[in-house]
């Protein structure tokens, strides 16, 4: 047990859509300012802290559509592990994501990524399905 999140990729990204959302995770992680243990690239995103700020690894698969888990044990770098999880469900509208943590324990990563994305997400957006409305083109 402990503070974790849960995802799953329903289909199997193309790699165009998955280096988009690679790219922007990697926005994420560079506007956060937390000292991170990163890779981005057009199969994977890896992330996690570093040393004491460190936990388990954010590993999202583009071919990976297994269900998958994240434990951060709300260290700081739970803030760029939800913002992640919501651009993962902005681009992948049919990913599964649930959390130990309830919406008010992800708004410092919602607020990372309005920083960075300008957009406000919604909280059944993210945790209930619902198909996102905005389209995100800014880091493209």
């Amino acid at each position: 047990m402990g503070y974790t999140h849960y995802f799953q990729l329903k289909q199997v990204p193309t790699e165009q859509a998955f280096t988009k959302f690679s790219n922007g995770a990697r926005q994420l992680a560079e506007a956060s300012g937390i000292k991170l243990i990163t890779e981005f690239n057009n199969e994977t995103v890896v992330v996690n802290g570093i040393r004491e700020g460190e936990h388990e690894t954010l590993f999202i698969s583009r071919t990976d559509t297994n269900w998958a888990f994240c434990k951060t044990a709300q260290k700081p770098y739970d803030e760029v592990v939800t913002a992640i999880l919501i651009l993962a469900k902005y681009l992948f509208p049919s990913m599964y994501i649930s959390s130990d943590g309830n919406w008010s324990e992800w708004r410092k990563g919602r607020e990372l990524f309005t920083g960075v994305f300008h957009l406000e997400p919604a909280q059944g957006t993210v945790f209930d399905g619902v198909k996102a409305e905005h389209t995100i083109r800014s880091y493209a």
